[in-house]
């Protein structure tokens, strides 16, 4: 199991239990209608309110997307910020939610991914928190590209084979060997023999004699 996922269970356990176990006396709503309110169309941002408002680039409408930063970093809605929901009660993030004046829009890559976060924020008193409907894959499965931020890859690799191959041709420059001269091999020298003189036979010495 994901540590993401591990994140998820334990927001949406603390949820139940804050609101099912004796909740203080600034929580008005029961774990039930916390629950039913889930459905409840005003609770919901629809897909083309979402692109309409950031096409329009509403500064009154905050887009929170709770996936892992690398999913983040992969693609996500345009001006949307990134919360993860293990990161979702820091003080950093709740000073973003403590804006009454905006709308603030949670996501997930699902919108169930995003109901665990949603119900303890609205547990909480941050009424002006909402859904995006079908969530992160469900604007990609519809289509609706032209309010996706435009996805970097983390690695260009024709870039990275491009520099390297340019590298390579240095160095194989740089230590370049340039054959040596050819040499003419000497002529072999020549060895004059004596031919030997010639033995006479000895009777012929005696002759002489």
């Amino acid at each position: 199991m994901s540590n993401q996922r591990i994140s998820y269970i334990v927001i949406v356990v603390l949820a139940w239990f804050t609101v099912a176990c004796g909740p203080p006396s600034h929580f008005e709503r029961s774990a039930q209608e916390l629950l039913n309110s889930i459905s409840d169309a005003e609770n919901v941002v629809s897909l083309q309110d979402a692109e309409a408002a950031i096409r329009e680039k509403k500064t009154d409408f905050v887009l929170v997307d709770l996936r892992a930063p690398i999913e983040f970093e992969r693609g996500h809605l345009e001006g949307a910020v990134s919360i993860p929901a293990q990161h979702l009660l820091e003080s950093k993030s709740l000073d973003l939610f403590d804006n009454k004046k905006a709308v603030i829009v949670l996501y997930g890559r699902h919108q169930e991914q995003a109901h665990g976060p949603w119900l303890l924020l609205r547990q909480l008193g941050y009424d002006h928190v909402k859904l995006l409907q079908a969530g992160y894959d469900g604007v990609v499965a519809a289509d609706s590209l032209s309010f996706l931020a435009p996805e970097t890859a983390l690695f260009d690799y024709s870039a990275s084979f491009r520099q390297a191959t340019a590298e390579g041709q240095k160095a194989i420059e740089a230590v370049k060997i340039v054959p040596a001269a050819a040499t003419v091999p000497a002529a072999p020298k020549t060895i004059s023999t004596k031919p030997k003189a010639a033995v006479k036979p000895a009777a012929e010495e005696e002759e002489g004699c």
